[in-house]
């Protein structure tokens, strides 16, 4: 079952249970992924992925700025919007994990430029890392 299809289905749980919640959050997903269909044609699950993490990274921003104006009632309720799109990414690789992949890539390529070898990790993870984490650990391995 894809993302897509997931989607569609949940939806129409959220909908017999009526979960307000879930269901906008669900109604805001499927129209921004139909939003990028149009612009870019038929998108494979990383791309839907790729759309999830941003919506994530940009409810982690409200998040953020709510807690600055002292809004609890809303930190609350973007928490639980965030909670809903977590549900549809896969699970992100440990940081052992992570460690073990970039070691690996780097045997593979024989890469030392941190800039390069954080792009073949990224590419080889399958979306399955943080960005910023795989920089991270880059960074602190080649300062050691």
């Amino acid at each position: 079952m894809t993302i897509q299809d997931k989607l569609i289905s949940d939806m129409k749980q959220a909908m017999k249970s009526r979960d307000t919640v879930t269901l906008s959050v669900i109604r805001f997903l499927r129209s921004s992924i139909k939003n990028a269909e149009i612009d870019a044609g038929v998108l494979d699950e990383k791309a839907v992925i790729a759309i999830i993490k941003k919506q994530i990274k940009q409810a982690d921003e409200t998040i953020t700025e709510l807690e600055k104006a002292n809004r609890r009632e809303l930190v609350e309720e973007e928490k639980a919007k965030k909670a809903v799109l977590e549900a549809y990414v896969p699970a992100q690789l440990d940081e052992a994990a992570v460690r073990a992949l970039i070691s690996k890539v780097k045997e593979e390529t024989g890469e030392t430029n941190p800039g390069k070898l954080t792009g073949l990790v990224l590419q080889q993870s399958g979306g399955l890392v943080d960005g910023g984490v795989v920089s991270a650990l880059i960074r602190s391995e080649f300062s050691q």
